[in-house]
Order: C-alpha cells, then sequence, then structure tokens
C-alpha cells in the first residue's frame, strides 16, 4: 500500500513539474514571438516604465529582443515629461532595459534588472553657498543668473539605480568664478538609498582641458541644498592646471603648460571642502611672472589640507621630485597657513619652506608683486645664486607695502655679481632675516672671494667672513650698516 503510494505521489510531482516547464517553454516561446510585434504595445510599455521611473515619458520607437532567459528592451527617442504630462523637460536619445525573469515571476510583476540611459543633456551648477543645482539641457537661467532646480533634479535623484551614458554635462562654478565647463562625453552610475546617494563615473574632458578623469561620490543629505556630507575622490588623467586654474595666480606669478596625473581624497561637510589628500605628477610647465619664467621639467607631490574655519586653511606640500632647467632639487617640505582678516578678502599666507633654489626663483620674485618698488631698484643690476633653508615667512595683503612680505633664512653657496660697474661676491653663507624695507644679514663663512676690477686685478680672498650688516631705506635712499 505504502509502495503504490509513493509512485503515485512520484508520478503526480513529476507530472506537474513537467507541466511547469513545458507551460514555461511554451510561454517563453510566445513571447519571443511576438517580440517583432512589441511595437504594439507601446502604451503599455510607455505606462509601465513611466511608473517605474516616476515621471510620463513618451517613446518614439521600441525593440527588444533575448539574451538567454533575460528580456531586454531597447527605446529610443525618449521624452521625458513633467509630472502633469503638459511638457517636456529632458530628452533621451536611447534607453535600454533588461528585465530580471526570476524577480517578475516572484513578484508577479516586471522588474527591471538594469536601466541604461544614453544622450541625456544636464546642467550643474555649484551655488555660492555649495549646494548644486541640476537642470535640464534646455535649462534657461533666471533674472538673478540662478539655474533653479527642475523637475529633472527630482527625478534624477529619485531613482534607486540607473546607468547613464554618452551625457552631455555643462558645469558651472560659481565660487572658483571659472568659465563654464562642456563635458561632451559623461558616464553614471547612481544609486540612491534613503538619504543615501552614491555616484561611481568617468568624464571625457574638453580638448584644452585635458584627456580624462574619474569620480566617486558617496554623500548623505540633500545635495540640492547646503545639507549634504561626503566624499569624493577623483583621479584625473592628463589633465591641464593651467585651464582649470585659469587667471588664478599668486603674487602676480602664473602657471602655463604641461599636464598633470592627479588623484585625490576629500571630505566635505555642509556643502563644504573641509579635508583634501592627494599626490600629483607634473610635467613641462612655467611657472611665470611678467616677461620672466621658469621651466620645471617635472615634479611630483603629496599634499593635503585641512580647513580651520570658514576663511582659513592648513595646507601642506611635500616636493618629492623637482627638476628645472638649473638642476634637480632635494625632498622639500612646504608648510602653508592661509587666512582672512576679518573674513575681507585680502589673504594672510603664514608658510615654511625647506628649500629654495635662488637660480630658480629670482628672476621671478623680481618680477612679482613680493617686492616693494624700492627693494626692486635696489637690485636692478645683480645676478644672486644659491639656496635658502629654513624659510619661514609671513605675507599679509592688509599691512602697509613695506610690511606686507616679512622673512627670515639660512643661505649657503650664495654667488652675488653686480654689472654696472662690475664687482662679485662668492660663497657666501649665514642667515637673514627683515621685511621690504629692512633686513639683517648675519654672515659666517669661509674662504670667501671679492672681485671688484675697478680696483683690483684679482680676486681678494678672505680666509673668514663674520659680522652683520643692516640694509635700510631713508628718503628713498638704500642705506648699509656694516658691523663686520
Amino acid at each position: 500500500m505504502l509502495k503504490r503510494l509513493s509512485k503515485g505521489l512520484y508520478h503526480v510531482v513529476w507530472y506537474t513539474f513537467a507541466a511547469i516547464v513545458l507551460a514555461a517553454a511554451v510561454s517563453v516561446t510566445l513571447i519571443r514571438l511576438t517580440l517583432p510585434d512589441i511595437g504594439a504595445y507601446r502604451d503599455d510599455i510607455q505606462l509601465w516604465i513611466s511608473q517605474y521611473m516616476g515621471y510620463p515619458v513618451e517613446i518614439h520607437d521600441i525593440d527588444a529582443e533575448w539574451e538567454g532567459w533575460v528580456p531586454h528592451l531597447y527605446l529610443s527617442n525618449i521624452n521625458l515629461l513633467n509630472k502633469d504630462g503638459t511638457n517636456v523637460i529632458s530628452r533621451f536619445h536611447s534607453a535600454h532595459l533588461s528585465l530580471d525573469p526570476l524577480a517578475s515571476l516572484a513578484q508577479r510583476q516586471l522588474v527591471p534588472k538594469q536601466l541604461i540611459v544614453s544622450g541625456l543633456g544636464l546642467t550643474l551648477t555649484r551655488q555660492l553657498d555649495g549646494s548644486i543645482d541640476i537642470a535640464g539641457e534646455s535649462a534657461t537661467a533666471t533674472a538673478n543668473n540662478k539655474f533653479e532646480n527642475s523637475e529633472v533634479a527630482v527625478w534624477l535623484l529619485r531613482q534607486k539605480k540607473i546607468t547613464i551614458q554618452n551625457a552631455q554635462v555643462k558645469w558651472i562654478d560659481k565660487i572658483s568664478g571659472h568659465e563654464p565647463i562642456f563635458f561632451p562625453d559623461v558616464t553614471l552610475n547612481l544609486r540612491t538609498y534613503k538619504d543615501r546617494m552614491q555616484v561611481n563615473g568617468s568624464a571625457t574632458l574638453p580638448v584644452p582641458y585635458g584627456n580624462s578623469i574619474g569620480f566617486s561620490l558617496d554623500v548623505r543629505g540633500d545635495i540640492l541644498t547646503t545639507q549634504w556630507s561626503g566624499t569624493l575622490y577623483i583621479d584625473g588623467k592628463t589633465i591641464s592646471p593651467q585651464m582649470f586654474l585659469g587667471q588664478s595666480r599668486f603674487a602676480d606669478i602664473t602657471v602655463s603648460g604641461g599636464f598633470t596625473d592627479i588623484k585625490a581624497w576629500t571630505d566635505w561637510q555642509d556643502a563644504k571642502l573641509i579635508k583634501f589628500d592627494g599626490v600629483s605628477s607634473y610635467n613641462d610647465f612655467d611657472l611665470i611672472a611678467g616677461t620672466n619664467h621658469l621651466v620645471i621639467d617635472k615634479l611630483t607631490l603629496h599634499f593635503n589640507g585641512q580647513r580651520l574655519n570658514d576663511h582659513d586653511w592648513d595646507v601642506n606640500l611635500q616636493l618629492d621630485d623637482i627638476t628645472t632647467v638649473n638642476g634637480i632639487w632635494p625632498q622639500t617640505d612646504i608648510n602653508l597657513r592661509i587666512a582672512e582678516n576679518n573674513g575681507d578678502g585680502i589673504r594672510r599666507y603664514t608658510g615654511k619652506l625647506g628649500y629654495l633654489k635662488l637660480d630658480d626663483i629670482m628672476p621671478l620674485i623680481r618680477q612679482s608683486s613680493l617686492l616693494s618698488d624700492k627693494l626692486e631698484r635696489a637690485l636692478t643690476g645683480y645676478d644672486i645664486q644659491g639656496e635658502l633653508r629654513e624659510i619661514q615667512f609671513l605675507y599679509d595683503g592688509s599691512m602697509a607695502e613695506t610690511n606686507t612680505l616679512t622673512y627670515s633664512a639660512i643661505f649657503e653657496h650664495i654667488n652675488t655679481q653686480h654689472h654696472y660697474p662690475s664687482f662679485s661676491v662668492t660663497v657666501l653663507t649665514g642667515s637673514k632675516k627683515g621685511n621690504l624695507n629692512e633686513a639683517t644679514i648675519h654672515f659666517d663663512a669661509n674662504s670667501v672671494s671679492i672681485t671688484t676690477p675697478a680696483f683690483y686685478t684679482d680676486p681678494v680672498w678672505l680666509s673668514r667672513l663674520q659680522g652683520d650688516l643692516a640694509l635700510f631705506y631713508s628718503d628713498d635712499n638704500l642705506q648699509i650698516d656694516l658691523g663686520l
């Protein structure tokens, strides 16, 4: 009896399973046969995709195919409408939607596996308060030059998972004040869950700006306001700093030419950059001040920075490898504190530098705004070479001209030459401190050579030179006080 029951149960299970498999095979076959006529279901498909995307859509062309057991829908010439379905708020060239067959069977409704949208046009604007505005390709600025967040922004940020390919993105950064940048080919992989958004992507840069940039963004909050915080990683390939820096300069010194590879990790809080850390390799560029320029063959550095408050920063640079036309520098550390006096926009720089090669920087300093007119005239006709170490300085743009820069440094291997009248002093060592109006120089050197052709045919050698020399201006004349 038990044996007959087991045998009957076996046949029931087997025939049921066979019937399910047969029904599934017949269903798949029927669905495959209907694919060539998928256009007949345009309205149904439009309704379903509208429900999935949360906004009405108009689809001009529909195609479908199977890849194994996974059905794929290919949509072309798509209009994304506003909530009321009355106006087009954006357009897609195409979209690719794959379905999850197992999840669809389990939930008894069509469940997308992946949505890929191509050819979306966006305008992203970073406002002065750090918030991000997102608008469609046809967005126009309001009277106060602000791109209002459109329904495109709401639609995009409510997508749980979407891939955007071949997007054209216009980036406007009102904080930097640079010209808008148009990215012709952007890929975005976006995921949202509650108040968290993750975006991974890449962008082809406009030709003058370089090659490409990859990025990874992980934030919490609403990026359409200032109430968002998170991390941003950037990986740039063959980037032109000159294009991104625009007219930015320090003491009338600008950057020209060259390309860099850069990786940077950044932290953001309440829409503000609060911390950064990165590495960069920058080759074949010039530093320019007036008609003078310094050619830098190679610069490899690590950098990091920390925001201290709304206006102040602490920045550190480690120059691992710097090669100029005058040779190779030793590894150099730079610490820079950047502050604003009472938020008035006038910056104050406090810094420490491990090393400077005067052969490289003196031509730039001569035509920068670091020197007062009086000091620039006093240096006319002099060539100064050598090295500075353990440099400390303070540059305060709010101070009177003679006190904008104060400094101290140790100098080594200094060679000074004056052309008219001709004389030179070589191999000086010591220390110096002062400002743009006065300076105190302490000499502590051996084997110093002084050449004065007007008085002596041969150089005068000093076995030992030790003492102090004070330089200062009085009645617009440079005076020297010797304490040798």
